[in-house]
Parts: structure tokens; sequence; C-alpha cells
């Protein structure tokens, strides 16, 4: 498993990133809540009466009291299309609150993406050093046992003395030290790399080299440049964000001016017996402007 494998296997295993993505993708959506306020709407509605009874109107036609009845379409067929011309700008406003909080939620999806590779790219070269360490300590025990039967072989022989022999002993058992060290270390740092993949046991073997060291990708008048953080333009993102919110809550103030449009298919139904029923369907149409002023609301809006 090389760098790219476990960063990218950590990204759809990341609760935090999926978290960020379906933030992204709620604010997304909001805009679109708001954007569409100021685009015409049509509605449709379909009206089946089953069964009724009218109520009855009495008028006086000169000394004789008549009675209508208060018939009303027993099907009907309704079109009906409204227009927000102007609401007090509070459409836009929050149009534009959903816009920053949008960004907002882009920079922290940007933010979670950079933390975790980051937080992946340091576990992942910790556990391959590890690993190489552990190699390491592997070999320099092989090398001082080889010492070690050279070393007893020239004191049987009488070419080197007991004391060379002790010194290696005491170097091979700290050799073993060490490597007990490098195994718990090469656990340990695997095991955190598991855990910030999203993965319970991980047994496969680390591929790549560990990154060396340049001075020279390193700008010598390097600056922090905290506006470019993305947490930080996240920070800023919801700040105005919060500022347009604030903008839309005062279009309560303002009056709201609609057109609208209403088409009417209808028919009547003999329920009554002073009731003609129609057999085709009959239109009626009406169009105009709306405007409307909230003076109070109780107190909601403030």
């Amino acid at each position: 498993m090389n760098l790219a494998t476990a960063i990218g296997e950590a990204r759809q295993n990341s609760p935090d990133l999926q978290r960020a993505v379906s933030a992204v993708e709620e604010a997304s959506w909001k805009r679109l809540e708001f954007a569409s306020a100021h685009l015409p709407h049509l509605s449709a509605g379909l009206n089946q009466v089953l069964d009724t009874k009218y109520a009855y109107l009495g008028v006086y036609f000169g000394p004789a009291a008549v009675e209508f009845p208060s018939a009303m379409p027993s099907s009907t067929l309704d079109l009906q299309a409204t227009w927000m011309i102007f609401d007090g700008l509070e459409t836009l406003h929050a149009y534009q609150a959903a816009d920053f909080n949008f960004q907002a939620a882009q920079a922290d999806l940007k933010r979670a993406d950079f933390l975790l590779e980051q937080s992946i790219r340091v576990r992942f070269f910790q556990a391959l050093a590890a690993a190489e360490l552990l190699q390491v300590a592997n070999q320099n025990i092989l090398t001082l046992e080889e010492h070690l039967a050279i070393a007893n072989a020239g004191q049987r022989s009488g070419i080197s003395t007991r004391f060379n022999v002790l010194r290696i002993e005491a170097q091979l058992e700290e050799a073993k030290a060490e490597k007990n060290l490098a195994e718990d270390n090469a656990l340990i740092t695997r095991k955190n790399l598991s855990q910030v993949m999203g993965l319970g046991e991980d047994e496969r073997l680390l591929q790549g080299n560990l990154p060396v060291p340049d001075d020279k990708l390193v700008p010598a008048d390097l600056k922090p440049a905290l506006e470019e953080r993305a947490d930080i333009k996240a920070q800023d993102a919801r700040q105005t964000g919060a500022e347009k919110a604030g903008a839309a809550a005062g279009g309560f103030w303002w009056p709201r001016l609609m057109l609208y449009a209403d088409e009417e298919y209808y028919k009547y139904k003999a329920y009554d017996p002073a009731i003609i029923e129609t057999p085709n369907f009959k239109s009626a149409y009406i169009v105009g402007a709306r405007l409307q002023w909230n003076l109070f609301d109780g107190g909601a809006s403030l």
C-alpha cells in the first residue's frame, strides 16, 4: 500500500469528510431554494364533488321572497401562476446569505480534506520509518551474532580475548532491547495509520520512500498568510452570510408586489333541481397584481 492508496481509502472512510461533503450539497440546494422565490410559480389543482346539499339564500323580489341555491361547480380544474416582483430584497439577501454559506461549506470541505491528507501523510511516513527501523534492528542483531560467533571462535583459538566476547554480548543485548522497542513502535504507528484510515486491522506492506528535507522547497521569505487558510475563509464567509441573513430579515418592513393569473375550467352537476347541469366544461380566468404590506405580525419578524 502506497501513500496515494492510503489517502484515497481514508477519504472514502472518513465520517468527517463525508459530513463536510453532505454540508456542501445541502448548502448548494439552499441557494436554489431561495432563488426559486423570484421565479414564476405554476400550480394545478383538480376538484371533484361526489355529493352535496346546497345552502339556500333568500332574496326579496318585490313583495315575495325567493330562495336560490348557493351552487358550486361539481368538477373544477384550476391552473394558477404567480410571480413575485418585489419583496423588499428579502429573497436577494437570503440568496446571498445562502451563497456565502455555500462558500463556507466548500472551504470547510477543503480544510477537512487537507487535514485528513496531512494526518495520513504524517502517520504513513511514521509507520514506514518505524518499519525500516525494525529492519535495521533485525539486521543489526544478525550482524552482532555473526561477530559474536567470530569472537568465540577467536577466543577458542587464542586470537582474541574474553573481553572482546563480553563486549559484543553487551552490544547484542542492547540491540535486542532496541529491536523490542522498534517492534512496539512499528505496531503502534501502523495501528495509528489504520485508525486514521478508518480501518480496524490492516496487514498490507507499506510501499514508498521517506521524504528527504530540502531547503530549496521552502522560500526564504516564507510568512504565514492566515487569509489564505480555508478555515479562515470559511469563517469570513459565514460572517458575511450572517450579515446578509440579517438584511433579509429587514425585508419585513417593505411591501410585496406579486402578479398572479388564475384560469379555471368547471362544470355543474344537477345536485339540486334548480341547477341546470352543464355537459361540457366552461372556463373563467382572472389576472391581476397584489400589493401586500405586513404592518404587524405579532412580533414574529422582529
